[in-house]
């Protein structure tokens, strides 16, 4: 429930040495329960698996394939509209990663080079994604044409209003 960065990925880092600490502990003071794989095995189970690849299988049929050979492999594409993204829209979805490593490297060097960088603000770049690319829905809401745009705090919003109001 944290928005920090470094925390999320100190978390993906640090979990699988956790892990293994925890089963160890566990081990040795005689409580580890090992695994029982023969769950899967049984009928409710059996029964749930399906039951989830056949709703996986109806969700994708309500969409298009993306497995489908008839697409271009060089493009990438949304599955719920089926069209291919533009061509700034793939070139940043495919080099996120590195553009990201690219500009973390730059902000280490200049501050390493001028220790009052740290303080100053990062410039805000480009983000290109299929929701970029869509047209903006707009509404006229007392007499004024206002664009819909998502909460993204909605449900704390509504989470805060629930406590205020019991």
């Amino acid at each position: 429930m944290t928005n920090s960065v470094a925390a999320r990925q100190r978390w993906a880092i640090n979990h699988s040495a956790r892990a293994r600490l925890i089963s160890h502990v566990l081990k040795t003071a005689g409580i580890a329960k090992n695994q029982d794989i023969t769950s899967e095995l049984k009928s409710s189970r059996i029964r749930k698996s399906h039951q989830q690849v056949e709703k996986f299988t109806r969700t994708l049929q309500q969409y298009m394939n993306p497995f489908d050979n008839s697409l271009d492999a060089d493009k990438l594409y949304n599955i719920t509209t089926g069209e291919a993204a533009a061509q700034n829209t793939t070139d940043f979805l495919l080099n996120v990663e590195s553009r990201g490593e690219t500009l973390r490297d730059n902000f280490i060097t200049e501050v390493i080079e001028r220790h009052a960088r740290f303080q100053e603000p990062i410039k805000k770049n480009p983000v290109f994604t299929f929701s970029t690319v869509k047209e903006k829905k707009k509404v006229v809401l007392g007499g004024k044409v206002q664009e819909l745009r998502l909460q993204r705090d909605l449900f704390g919003r509504l989470l805060a209003l629930s406590l205020e109001k019991k």
